[in-house]
């Protein structure tokens, strides 16, 4: 009862290290897949049956995987790894050299796969390296001892029920297999020793015990002294809690510091894993452990990569203003520091902090190429304030009329908004500046000479104007009004800018408007001295009775009395005659005063003068000016 409780025991071990093989198998085919750089999404199931592997890869129905990549990377790592393995998976499975690697690709929930791909494992023959395990030298005989016990350990596979891994209809052999198979496959887990076998159980051990028993103080030293020869693996432990800090560390980075510190936990990680020997018990699963540490070292290195070009790019981009070419180079650098981020997936824990960097780059090349667009567009605003001063000034040595002069200051407009356009922050400014206050002068030359040439033509038109009605007022001799308008017609004529087209048309007027004043004011000065002469004359003749009537002309002045005067002198005559002395006298003084205020008013006037009677036939006398 003793020994079956023993062979119990031996078995349902070795069945837990079966399980142990097939998952830490079925991980590093999980991690394969994911740590390519299409991180295929499938879930890998592995599972031994009559001598052949078979692996399930379900994904989700909304993920399409080339069927192509998914078998050929599964067929490249099973034929590298199952070497390591072939003991561990196979011991409790009929292996033959026909044993094939069975691959399965099936949509998650759906009952049937819908590909799969067959290839031959080529595995050695167990029984005849047992046979051989005593004559090896000593420390392959320990290797040798350990790999004897592997093989012993025997297990089933995971519990994967027949529903989960069904062949299409045209795989015969798997239709065989579900049908004869179904029932164990769903229910035993751990299948129980079999009592009838090719060989005997004991074989096996009765060879390992000979072995130990040859090199058992030699054999245990060196076990004793290796890394991961007993089930304790310091070195894998460790480095798996340092995997889990690298991984958290990269899932809360802020910073670059964290990703230092990741990387050095990622880096010890490498370090303590490939210290861990291949003939180890826990050497497949430090691998696989090891291969997914590597990818996550890889893309941690290709973000401090991208962080460094950043910082290269953010200092190069703090120089203002710099040319074209500079900006490129930032723009450059930015790109590179994308293109290291795009490809690391979503999976990884770095990828929240890639997405913030990635936002944080965007911007900034964004903005770089803003820069190198207002670089290059400066430098083209540049030539044409150039190339349109240039146009400007050519104009300007040809201009005549006030359109020419327009068109020269549109010109220069042109050339000083080019120039106010150019932004401080590129390499055009300086030089634009300078440009700017040259420019600026010439257009205020050519904005003052469109305004005098407007002006002259307004004063030209004005004074020709002015012209036309001081002629009518002579004509009608206004001569006040006349002399007034010929001032300021003349006045207008003043106004014209010498240098414009209307300067030279202005000067012969000058002399005409001015004889025509001079005239005008002649003309004004007799007519004042007539009004004053008629005036005169009137005040003279005015009386009770009236005394005369006149008639001016420019050369004579003819005064005629009139009738009731010369009756009023007659018979102041008759009177005096009779002896009334005093009419007589009266009479004779204002006779007296009369000729002395028509003499004065001659001479004042400058015109003779000429009285006659009433019936203005008979000459009375006359009066010449000074005479």
């Amino acid at each position: 009862m003793e020994l079956v409780t023993d062979q119990e025991n031996l078995q349902r071990q070795e069945n837990l290290n079966h399980q142990e093989s097939l998952q830490q198998f079925t991980e590093k085919l999980q991690v394969r897949l994911l740590s390519l750089p299409q991180n295929i999404p499938v879930q890998v199931q592995c599972v031994v049956r009559r001598g052949n592997l078979m692996v399930l890869n379900q994904h989700a129905p909304d993920e399409k995987p080339d069927p192509r990549l998914v078998f050929r990377e599964l067929q490249r790592a099973i034929q590298t790894w199952i070497p390591d393995f072939t003991e561990a998976i196979f011991n409790s499975s009929p292996v033959s050299p026909t044993s094939q690697a069975k691959l399965y690709l099936r949509i998650l929930g759906q009952k049937h796969p819908y590909a799969y791909h067959y290839f031959n494992l080529c595995l050695p023959n167990l029984a005849e390296s047992a046979t051989q395990e005593l004559t090896e030298s000593l420390p392959n005989s320990i290797k040798q001892i350990e790999e004897t016990l592997d093989r012993r350990e025997e297990a089933n596979q995971l519990p994967i029920t027949g529903s989960e891994l069904v062949l299409r209809p045209t795989d015969p052999d798997w239709e065989s297999f579900s049908l004869v198979e179904q029932s164990s496959f769903e229910e035993k887990t751990i299948p129980q020793v079999q009592e009838a076998s090719g060989r005997s159980q004991w074989l096996p051990w009765i060879l390992a015990g000979v072995g130990v028993s040859v090199v058992s103080f030699a054999g245990g030293m060196f076990l004793m002294s290796r890394p991961c020869m007993i089930k304790q693996c310091e070195p894998l432990e460790k480095a798996e809690m340092l995997s889990q800090q690298a991984a958290q560390t990269l899932q809360k980075a802020k910073s670059e510091q964290d990703l230092r510190q990741a990387q050095q936990q990622l880096t010890e990680v490498n370090l303590l894993l490939k210290g861990i020997p291949a003939w180890s018990r826990r050497h497949g699963e430090a691998q696989a452990l090891l291969q997914a540490d590597q990818s996550q070292l890889t893309w941690v290195e290709r973000v401090l990569a991208a962080e460094s070009q950043a910082e290269s790019a953010m200092q190069k981009a703090q120089k203002l203003p710099q040319s074209a070419a500079d900006w490129q180079q930032v723009q450059s650098l930015w790109r590179s520091a994308i293109a290291q981020l795009t490809p690391i997936p979503q999976v990884t824990p770095l990828y929240p902090y890639v997405q913030q960097r990635l936002a944080v780059y965007q911007d900034n090349l964004k903005t770089t190429d803003q820069y190198i667009v207002a670089e290059q567009q400066a430098q083209k605003k540049l030539a044409v304030a150039k190339s349109t001063a240039n146009i400007a000034s050519a104009r300007q040595g040809l201009a005549q009329s006030p359109e020419n002069w327009q068109r020269v200051q549109v010109t220069w407009q042109v050339a000083v908004n080019a120039l106010r356009q150019i932004p401080n922050t590129t390499t055009s400014f300086a030089e634009a500046q300078q440009l700017l206050t040259e420019y600026e002068s010439k257009l205020g030359i050519a904005r003052d000479r469109v305004n005098q040439e407007k002006l002259s033509k307004y004063a030209l038109n004005q004074a020709t104007t002015l012209a036309k009605k001081a002629i009518a007022l002579q004509q009608q001799n206004q001569w006040t009004q006349a002399a007034a308008t010929w001032r300021s017609a003349l006045n207008q004529l003043n106004q014209i800018s010498a240098g414009t087209l209307y300067y030279d048309q202005a000067q012969p007027l000058l002399t005409t408007y001015s004889t025509a004043l001079e005239q005008a004011e002649t003309q004004l000065q007799q007519a004042v001295a007539q009004q004053k002469l008629r005036a005169d004359l009137d005040r003279i003749c005015a009386g009770t009775p009236k005394t005369c009537i006149y008639v001016m002309t420019p050369d004579l002045i003819r005064v005629q009395f009139t009738p009731t005067y010369e009756k009023t002198l007659q018979q102041a005559y008759t009177a005096g005659q009779a002896g009334n002395y005093s009419l007589l006298g009266g009479t004779v003084n204002h006779v007296d005063s009369l000729q002395t205020a028509l003499q004065t008013l001659s001479n004042n006037a400058g015109i003779p003068l000429e009285v006659y009677s009433s019936n203005g036939m008979d000459l009375l006398g006359s009066f010449n000016p000074g005479g």
